[in-house]
């Protein structure tokens, strides 16, 4: 037997082992995964439960792959042995690599969408606001399809009051996440001007997954985030669901659907008018009839408080006590009227009244009938005192006398009493 050299034997080894295992599909769990920035390349071993090789899977293949290669996933990889002459190592050159039991795509597709939310994307909150009576609507779709010519058709019946304006893109097909993402761009970058869309809509009708699967591209899942116009996604049927459905501020099932859900209805808005209408006639009146009565009152207080009210007032006031003065004086006085005649009655028929009276008249019937008796000499006068007849005698220095006869009387001061 011929003694080989290390080279040799790992020569022949590595002669062996590729030709013997040129295409090769192995199973296990990555790990030990190194991807080089600058190469491209990715380096990994895959392993079971009792064993391990090493992979590599180089950057022109690495580019092809629908999905990030992590850490600890369960992964199918298709290639070839290749041997390391200078270390006499050997490992699997992948060509594919398919995740376990699920598809490339589909794997891709939720990695993209995990990525997606945790940057945001499809929150609520990070969503625009449906506009209520939209005006202008840039529709992205293509000229000529069935879905565009649905959309207007449904349009002008809904609210005609509506423009629709087609941006025609490549929906489909290499090329088709590009045009749709410049498109998306186009239709913002009115947005703020005078001619700024109320909303974009993307739209396309139904279609295999393949076809409708550029929507999952996350460019257009970046511009539709972007996008400072509020936008719509109606991709496909309504069994599609589709990334640029989760990232639009709302998806609408179908093309027609967006058009259902974005415009109002015109028929039910004029039915709703004339009911505010009514409503609002109905408010009108009352609110007239409130506003009437307010201003009666305030007139009615303004009355109360003007001067010419309270003169007026006022002088009723006067005129009222003047009768009740009249009155109070009239009773008063019909009361000391009263009064003084049951005072009168009583004083003329008491006792003592008519003994001085008796005695009043007797005096007067004896001065009578003394001054009649008197013979007075002529030019002779009748002496009193104190309204009653003295003789000359009685009299003393002083004294004040009244001397009356039949057609004069006068008033004297005694001087002197000379007795004979």
């Amino acid at each position: 037997m011929d003694v080989l050299s290390v080279s040799e034997i790992n020569a022949q080894i590595k002669a062996l082992l590729e030709a013997t295992f040129l295409q090769v599909r192995v199973q296990g769990e990555v790990s030990n995964l190194t991807i080089h920035k600058v190469s491209g390349h990715a380096y990994f071993s895959l392993k079971d439960s009792q064993s391990v090789i090493r992979c590599v899977l180089f950057k022109g293949n690495a580019n092809k792959l629908k999905f990030a290669l992590k850490e600890g996933q369960e992964v199918v990889v298709f290639g070839g042995i290749s041997a390391y002459v200078p270390r006499g190592d050997y490992q699997i050159n992948c060509f594919e690599i398919e995740p376990k039991d699920i598809g490339s795509l589909t794997l891709a597709l939720e990695q993209l969408k995990e990525k997606l939310r945790l940057k945001g994307y499809f929150d609520e909150a990070n969503k625009l606001p449906k506009p209520h009576f939209p005006k202008r609507v840039a529709v992205i779709t293509s000229q000529n399809s069935a879905a565009w010519a649905d959309m207007q058709k449904i349009a002008s019946k809904r609210w005609p009051m509506c423009e629709l304006v087609c941006i025609n893109t490549l929906m489909q097909g290499e090329g088709c996440a590009q045009s749709v993402v410049e498109s998306i761009a186009y239709a913002d970058s009115f947005h703020g001007t005078k001619n700024a869309f109320d909303a974009i809509v993307v739209a396309r009708g139904g279609g295999s997954m393949e076809d409708l699967y550029s929507f999952n591209d996350e460019k257009i899942a970046d511009a539709l985030h972007l996008a400072k116009t509020f936008s719509m996604s109606a991709i496909g049927h309504e069994s599609d669901f589709l990334l640029s459905d989760l990232v639009a501020d709302l998806r609408a099932s179908t093309p027609s659907n967006a058009m259902e859900i974005l415009l109002p209805n015109s028929d039910e808005w004029r039915q709703r008018l004339d009911g505010f209408n009514v409503k609002l006639h109905r408010s009108f009146k009352i609110l007239l009839h409130q506003k009437k009565a307010h201003l009666e009152h305030l007139e009615a207080s303004l009355k109360r408080l003007s001067f010419e009210n309270k003169h007026h007032l006022n002088a009723l006031k006067l005129e009222k006590l003047k009768i009740a003065l009249e009155n109070k004086t009239l009773e008063f006085l019909r009361f000391k009227k009263t009064l003084l005649e049951k005072i009168s009655t009583q004083t003329l028929t008491s006792p003592f009244l008519q003994t001085k009276t008796e005695r009043l008249n007797a005096l007067e019937n004896a001065l009578k009938l003394a001054h009649a008796n008197l013979k007075l000499p002529q030019f002779g006068a009748f002496v009193s005192k104190n309204n009653q007849a003295i003789e000359l005698e009685a009299l003393k220095r002083g004294d004040k006398i009244e001397l009356s006869d039949e057609k004069a009387r006068a008033s004297a001061t005694i001087l002197s009493v000379d007795r004979v």
